[in-house]
């Protein structure tokens, strides 16, 4: 137990940030109260702490900014492909003129969803779940799919599928894709009868 030189309650040690200038290496102010300070120091110096940041940025091209936000993809691949999920969402539903529950739809939930089930919930294939820095998509790449492609991104009318089985699916009927399988079913058996025929000759 430790006793905060702010507040003068006692914490467990795992209320104090590790501090090696101090005797027992930890500080001498609790989280609480040092966030608390934190949070009114940045709030009184909010216009000068603005104007350093626009300045250093104009100074470096925003390079810090770049490297900072490239770093966060880099560590929390997950939720970088989940807010470019929501982000799609978000757009499409604008440019088609459909409704986006975006209170059901939150980053969060999209995490939660794909922890529990990280594979197409059309082929079962698993999703590629990977930072991908040129932003180029692939096969395995999770898609958000309208089941029904009548009504917008609403609850229980969203799927993850990957990118192939998406592509495939558009607009199509299951109707349709049925005679599309039928039809590539007999083209196909045929050309196996043709290859087995070739290498009895």
């Amino acid at each position: 137990m430790k006793k905060c030189s702010k507040c003068n309650k006692k914490y467990s040690l795992k209320m104090f940030i590790k501090n090696k200038s101090c005797k027992d290496g930890y500080a001498n102010t609790c989280k609480d109260c040092q966030n608390s300070y934190s949070r009114n120091w940045k709030k009184k110096n909010s216009k000068r702490l603005s104007l350093l940041r626009k300045k250093r940025y104009a100074e470096t091209d925003g390079l810090e900014v770049k490297k900072r936000i490239q770093k966060r993809k880099e560590i929390y691949p997950l939720r970088y492909r989940c807010q470019m999920l929501r982000y799609g969402m978000r757009d499409r539903s604008r440019i088609k003129n459909i409704e986006f529950d975006k209170n059901f739809f939150t980053t969060n939930y999209l995490i939660e969803r794909l922890s529990k089930n990280s594979c197409c919930e059309c082929c079962g294939k698993e999703l590629d779940l990977g930072y991908k820095s040129n932003k180029k998509f692939n096969d395995n790449s999770p898609s958000m799919d309208r089941v029904d492609p009548s009504k917008g991104y609403i609850k229980d009318n969203v799927a993850i599928l990957c990118w192939r089985c998406n592509k495939h699916k558009q607009d199509a009927t299951s109707k349709e894709l049925r005679i599309i399988a039928d039809f590539m079913d007999v083209w196909g058996n045929e050309v196996e009868s043709d290859i087995e025929l070739g290498d009895k000759l």
